[in-house]
C-alpha cells in the first residue's frame, strides 16, 4: 500500500520576544510582571512559512513478514526581527534595560529523511523468534544569516516596554549579512533486534545500533565559528524478560547512550555527544484481557558531556554550556493506558528522578525532577455516541537555581510547583469527518517555561481554546 501527504503552514506574528523577562529591578527586588508584559518593540516580528510532504510504502511479504519505508522532506523560511536586552530596569518607570543583540535574520532550512524497517518471525532450535530492521538516513542542511542595524539608529538603553506606544522605531538595517549560522548534519543509522525465545516465559532481546553522525558547519563572523566534526558509535541493548503468568511480566533492560548535541560552551564549539548506559527494572501487566496496560519501572542513567548551562550568552544570543563527566540519574516510572471500559478511556503517568554531578551534588535543577500526567476521554451512550468528552491535569514540581542579582550576588531563586488543567470535546459526524475542541489551561493558571536562566523568565501561554475540523480522505 501506497500512502501520501502535504502540509503547507504560514504564521505570522508581532511584537515577537528574543529571551524573557528580567528577573530582577534595579535595586535587587524580584519582578513580578503581568503576562502581557513584553520587551519587544512593535516592529519585532517572525514570518514563518513551512512546506512538508511524505511517501508511505507498506508491504506484507508471502512468508509474513512486513516492510515499511518512509521518505519525508520540508522546506522552511523565516524572517525574524529580533530584539533581544538585557539588565535589570528602574522599579519606578521600568527604564535602564540595555541593548544586547538586535538583527534581521533571514533564515531557511531542508531536511530530508528516508527510513526502511523490516519485520518478522523465524524459527531457530525449534522456537520462534522476532526480528526488526531499521535504516534511517537525515540530512538537515540550515542558513540564517544575520544584518545588523545601521549604527546610531537605536538607544543604548531602553525605554518603558510597559507603555502601549513603546516608542522604538525600527531601524534602518544594513545591507550586507555580517554573520551567518550555516552548515549541513547529516546522520546515517542502522539497527537490529531480536526477541528470542529462550523458553516459555523467557525472552531475551539483543540489539545494536551503528550510528554515523556527520557535521559540517561554515558559520562566519563574530556571532558563530566553523566547525566541522564526525562521529561513529555502536549502541548496545540487552533485555531479559520473564512472565509470571499471563497478566504479569518482571524485565531488566541495559542500554548505550550516544546523543549527539547542538549546544555550545564558551569559545561557541559544539559539546561533544553525550555518551553513557541506561540501566532500568521493571514490572510490565495487561488488565481488561491487555486492554488495559501499565508498567512501574526504577532506572540508573549515566552519562558524559551533559550540556549544563553557565547563565552566560555569546554575542549573537546563543546560550553557553559546559559539558559535565559522571552524571548520574536515578528515577522512578509509572504508565496506565487503555480502556476501563468499552467507553472510558485513560492515559496517566508519573516520573520522579534526582541528577547529581560526579561530585554528588544536584544537577538540572532547573527542569521539574517531578511530574504527573493524567487524561481520560469518554464516549457518551445512546443516542448522544457520536460525541466524546474529555479532560486531564498535567502537574510539574518546582524548580530552582542560582542567579546573579543587580550587584553580582549570587542569589537562589525557587518557582513553585504547578498544575494545568485541560478539556476536550469531539463531535463525529461520519467516519470520515469530526469537529474538535480543545480547552487549554482552564483555570488560566500563571507558569513559567523557563525561570531564573540568564537572570529572565518567561511566562505559559494563558488560557486559550482551539477548534479543529477534520476530514480524513
Amino acid at each position: 500500500m501506497l500512502s501520501a501527504g502535504a502540509n503547507y503552514q504560514r504564521n505570522r506574528s508581532r511584537g515577537v520576544m528574543s529571551g524573557g523577562l528580567p528577573l530582577f529591578y534595579s535595586d535587587g527586588t524580584m519582578t513580578r510582571y503581568d503576562r502581557s508584559a513584553n520587551t519587544a518593540p512593535g516592529w519585532g516580528a517572525d514570518s514563518y512559512n513551512s512546506l512538508s510532504a511524505y511517501l508511505t510504502l507498506h508491504h506484507r511479504f508471502q512468508n509474513g513478514w512486513r516492510l515499511e519505508s518512509n521518505y519525508t522532506l520540508s522546506r522552511n523560511t523565516r524572517e525574524l526581527k529580533s530584539a533581544y536586552v538585557y539588565g535589570s530596569p528602574d522599579p519606578a518607570d521600568n527604564t535602564g534595560m540595555n541593548t544586547a543583540a538586535i538583527s534581521l535574520i533571514d533564515g531557511s532550512r531542508k531536511q530530508d529523511s528516508f527510513d526502511i524497517k523490516v519485520n518478522g518471525l523465524y524459527r531457530l532450535f525449534g522456537r520462534e523468534h522476532a526480528a526488526r530492521f531499521n535504516y534511517n538516513f537525515n540530512r538537515n542542511h540550515y542558513d540564517n544569516g544575520y544584518q545588523s542595524p545601521v549604527k546610531n539608529t537605536l538607544p543604548a538603553k531602553w525605554g518603558d516596554f510597559r507603555r502601549p506606544d513603546f516608542p522604538v522605531p525600527e531601524p534602518q538595517w544594513q545591507s550586507e549579512t555580517f554573520t551567518a549560522l550555516r552548515g549541513t548534519i547529516t546522520q546515517h543509522a542502522a539497527s537490529g533486534i531480536t526477541d528470542l525465545s529462550l523458553h516459555d516465559r523467557l525472552n531475551l532481546t539483543l540489539g545494536a545500533r551503528l550510528t554515523n553522525y556527520k557535521v559540517a558547519d561554515d558559520s562566519f563572523g563574530p556571532y558563530f565559528r566553523p566547525y566541522r566534526n564526525r562521529f561513529n558509535a555502536v549502541s548496545k541493548y540487552f533485555g531479559l524478560s520473564y512472565k509470571l503468568n499471563d497478566r504479569y511480566s518482571l524485565y531488566g533492560s541495559y542500554t548505550d547512550i550516544f546523543q549527539p548535541q547542538t549546544t555550545v560552551d564558551a569559545s561557541g564549539k559544539y559539546l561533544d555527544p553525550v555518551i553513557g548506559g541506561n540501566y532500568e527494572i521493571g514490572l510490565k501487566g495487561g488488565l481488561r484481557e491487555g486492554r488495559l496496560n501499565f508498567s512501574v519501572a526504577a532506572f540508573e542513567t549515566r552519562r558524559d558531556n551533559v550540556a549544563q548551562p553557565t547563565g552566560e550568552r555569546l554575542p549573537g544570543g546563543q546560550p553557553v554550556n559546559r559539558a559535565v563527566d559522571g552524571a548520574k540519574t536515578r528515577g522512578f516510572d509509572a504508565e496506565l493506558a487503555g480502556s476501563l471500559t468499552d467507553n472510558w478511556n485513560i492515559q496517566a503517568g508519573l516520573t520522579t528522578f534526582v541528577a547529581r554531578d560526579a561530585a554528588g551534588r544536584r544537577i538540572s535543577l532547573n527542569t521539574p525532577n517531578r511530574i504527573f500526567k493524567l487524561f481520560t476521554t469518554y464516549r457518551l451512550p445512546a443516542p448522544l455516541q457520536r460525541m466524546t468528552v474529555g479532560g486531564g491535569v498535567n502537574w510539574y514540581s518546582g524548580i530552582e537555581g542560582t542567579v546573579r542579582n543587580p550587584q553580582n550576588e549570587p542569589v537562589q531563586v525557587r518557582a513553585d510547583a504547578y498544575a494545568v488543567a485541560n478539556l476536550m470535546a469531539r463531535y463525529d459526524f461520519t467516519p470520515r469527518a469530526s469537529l474538535s475542541v480543545n480547552v487549554n489551561n482552564l483555570f488560566d493558571k500563571r507558569y513559567y517555561t523557563w525561570f531564573g536562566r540568564y537572570e529572565q523568565y518567561q511566562y505559559g501561554a494563558p488560557r486559550n481554546a482551539l477548534a479543529t475540523f477534520r476530514y480524513q480522505f
